[in-house]
């Protein structure tokens, strides 16, 4: 009797600190949003159970997969696949396609490319000779000093004072021109590394959020079973303990089990939306309204 006494202080303890690390993530969180911390915000738990009940219907963590093969007595170990996952789970190919036509920053990049590529060319042109042909027309009088009374200050054709020419510029007087065109071919190499660079880096992340998404449902459907298993081992221990045939001990054990695997089912729910999110941002198909409500897009 002490002992399960003494569990419930235990428990007790727990729910406080649980608590104030509850508080503290919260207020944590509205100061990254910028806003006041004394302001009453809550979470909504319904948006937990509904994540739940989706993920339970789509993810089928009641369908048992085989963990491996047995040859004899070796023992391969099958590895987790994409088979019966979530509606982003996309195959790489298909998910880094997409990220390659949505990312605004990649499209930025891409844009400067072409910039460039447009000044080389308008600054090749210069490197050569030019020849341009020059001319005016100039009619009618001047207005200053003391003409600027007489006549001839209207137009007339007839008085029109015409002149033409021809302006070369020879290419051996061209530094500047050339010192244009090769620092446009550098730009060009720059800007061309700095978009492969970030091209190779959203292939790494989509490669990594496609994981984290197998690793993490996984964990949801593990964490499924064992809760299930866990439930089903409190009941049959209560059962044991009323006959008399265990301690109350085998019960608080078999009851802390089941808090620890309900903590770890929520966990696993929560890493999995996360990573789902995570992918769609990574893509560039997230999408956040005015108001704060999130759109996603799965095209």
């Amino acid at each position: 009797m002490s002992q399960a006494v003494q569990r419930e202080l235990d428990a007790r303890a727990r729910w406080i600190n649980a608590e104030k690390n509850y508080l503290d993530s919260l207020d944590s969180f509205k100061f990254r949003l910028g806003i006041p911390t004394d302001s009453k915000i809550s979470l909504e738990r319904k948006t937990l159970e509904n994540l739940s009940e989706k993920y339970i219907q789509t993810l089928n963590p009641e369908i048992k997969q085989k963990d491996y093969n047995k040859n004899g007595e070796n023992i391969n170990l099958i590895k987790p696949t994409r088979i019966g996952g979530g509606q982003f789970e996309f195959k790489e190919e298909i998910a880094i396609k997409k990220a390659l036509q949505k990312r605004l920053d990649l499209q930025v990049l891409y844009a400067r490319v072409i910039d460039t590529q447009r000044k080389i060319i308008l600054a090749k042109d210069q490197l050569g000779p030019r020849l341009s042909i020059v001319g005016s027309y100039r009619s009618g009088g001047n207005r200053s000093g003391s003409g600027a009374f007489n006549n001839d200050i209207g137009l007339d054709f007839r008085k029109g004072v015409m002149t033409a020419g021809l302006d070369a510029q020879l290419p051996w007087d061209i530094n500047t021109e050339i010192h244009t065109f090769r620092q446009s071919y550098l730009d060009l190499q720059v800007n061309l590394r700095e978009y492969q660079k970030l091209e190779d880096s959203i292939k790494l992340q989509i490669r990594d959020r496609l994981r984290s998404l197998i690793q993490n449902r996984q964990a949801f459907i593990n964490q499924s079973n064992a809760l299930a298993l866990a439930k089903r081992r409190v009941d049959s221990t209560n059962l044991f303990l009323q006959a008399g045939r265990v301690a109350i001990r085998d019960l608080l054990e078999a009851q802390d089990d089941l808090i620890e695997a309900q903590d770890n089912l929520t966990s696993a729910i929560v890493s999995y939306r996360l990573s789902e999110l995570a992918l769609q941002r990574d893509m560039g198909t997230l999408q956040v309204s005015d108001n704060g409500i999130v759109r996603e897009i799965n095209d």
